[in-house]
């Protein structure tokens, strides 16, 4: 059976996560006992990886879905203390196992035995403690930091990568969510914000699935950028526009009776070469510029009730077009900075009859 992009994403952070927590376990072990204790090695990584796989399970099951609407401080410290104490237990188990098949004792002889309750005093086993929660603490910070700034953002700040400006060839979606004029003028921007904020946290995982990323949002438009082979790849920029439709249609009874409106789009789609760079020094931000971020602005600009998707014929060109899938052209038109008009074309799904 053929993966999902999602079970395909997460099977992929997974076999991160696991090979991560099984390379911690045997580091903290070599430096804690040395590699002469075989024992305590297996031990240490056996430890990670039921870590590892617990890990994958939060992620995952427990902490995916409107859980992640929760304050910032708030869910960290649930994280912090739910993936601490499942660490904990997971530590105790793993040592009692241990003890009872080196001395060939019962679960019950090892807990009140001596020995283990000597251990569990001891400082070896509070620096493990706290090797694990400074860990954790750390890893659930960094998780949190970097869904709130975008995938990879982080790394690339530390890395200087966006420090110095480079050209990049990208591809761009404006995305414009219908009706904040009326729920404005009928509710007020308070209602309009945690409609739009609600919307998008519906539509997020998509984008992430896609491989886009989310570079700004302006009032109704939210800017959607992708790397040119990830972006072309099975069409993901197109394929985005129709799975955030289609998931706005599922969730639209939601919407109507919480927000009096059903959510709808209009999109343009363009590509082309772009500055990219880090600016600013107190509030450091990575900025495009570029041509071809005005034509995708202006390309929006021309979408219509019937033509609610545009693209540009530089990404067509470029594009191998799904076969569910048509597009259109819808004219030529001179766009402002253009010297040369620019066909664009309708991009709609094909009918099934």
């Amino acid at each position: 059976m053929e993966l999902t992009i999602e079970q395909s994403r997460k099977l992929k952070a997974t076999s991160v996560i696991l090979a991560a927590g099984t390379l911690l376990g045997l580091a903290y072990s070599i430096l804690a006992h040395g590699v002469e204790d075989l024992a305590r090695l297996l031990v240490g990584v056996t430890i990670g990886i039921m870590i590892a796989m617990s890990v994958a399970f939060f992620e995952f099951v427990l902490f995916s879905g409107k859980i992640r609407k929760i304050p910032f401080l708030n869910l960290l410290l649930l994280r912090v203390v739910s993936y601490f104490m499942v660490t904990l237990g997971i530590i105790l188990f793993v040592l009692i196992v241990y003890r009872m098949f080196k001395f060939g004792i019962s679960f019950h002889a090892v807990i009140v035995s001596e020995e283990f309750n000597q251990y569990i005093r001891s400082q070896d086993f509070t620096i493990a403690n706290a090797y694990s929660l400074a860990l954790i603490t750390a890893v659930n910070f960094t998780m949190q930091m970097n869904r709130k700034m975008g995938p990879g953002v982080i790394p690339g700040f530390i890395t200087g990568k966006y420090y110095q400006p480079k050209n990049v060839n990208i591809i761009i979606m404006f995305l414009n969510i219908r009706h904040g004029k009326k729920l404005i003028d009928s509710y007020g921007r308070l209602h309009f914000h945690r409609y739009i904020n609600d919307l998008i946290f519906e539509i997020t995982d998509i984008i992430i699935n896609r491989k886009g990323e989310i570079y700004e949002y302006v009032d109704e438009e939210i800017v959607l950028i992708w790397k040119s082979d990830t972006g072309f790849e099975n069409a993901n920029c197109v394929r985005t526009y129709f799975e955030l439709k289609d998931k706005a249609s599922s969730r639209k009874a939601y919407f109507y009776e919480k927000y009096h409106v059903i959510p709808e789009f209009f999109a343009s789609l363009h590509c082309g070469k772009v500055i990219r760079g880090e600016i600013g020094e107190l509030k450091s931000a990575i900025k495009y510029h570029g041509d071809a971020m005005n034509t995708a602005s202006r390309i929006l600009g021309l979408t219509t009730e019937a033509n609610d998707f545009l693209a540009s014929s530089d990404i067509l060109q470029k594009l191998t077009m799904p076969i569910i899938y048509d597009a259109a052209s819808f004219g030529k038109f001179d766009l402002k900075g253009k010297v040369n008009k620019i066909e664009l074309f309708t991009i709609r799904e094909k009918e099934i009859t």
